[in-house]
């Protein structure tokens, strides 16, 4: 599975979010630009939550802006999983979007069925 994979399958969960062949949505806003062959994707989010994130492992800042983080992860591991799926939904609410269009609710990205359950085999809370 690669990274844009991940992405696009989280999007489709969420409520108002849109998946494109190339971007996904929320509402009229842009929110995730993803690579023609799923290496990378690049996140619009708060600044704040950019800074922080361009401070992990396999980001860099992007070409579209201070907002913008762009994500192209060595190996895609739970770990990485995880931080693409929260920098998703966290662009998500951002744009006004974001709930989990089958409970309304905002979702538990270490839930049942989440990557790091697949990775280890344990449930958390």
């Amino acid at each position: 599975m690669t990274l844009g994979e991940v992405v696009r399958a989280a999007a489709t969960s969420l409520e108002g979010v849109v998946v494109d062949a190339a971007d996904i949505r929320a509402g009229a806003q842009t929110i995730v630009v993803v690579a023609d062959d799923g290496s990378w994707a690049e996140f619009r989010l708060d600044p704040a939550v950019a800074t922080a994130a361009r401070r992990t492992p396999d980001t860099s800042a992007s070409d579209r802006g201070p907002d913008w983080v762009r994500f192209a992860p060595a190996g895609l591991d739970g770990h990485a999983s995880d931080r693409a799926v929260a920098w998703l939904r966290s662009a998500a609410r951002r744009a006004g979007g974001g709930l989990d269009s089958r409970t309304g609710n905002d979702p538990d990205p270490c839930g049942p069925g989440s990557s790091r359950e697949e990775e280890d085999g344990v449930s958390r809370p």
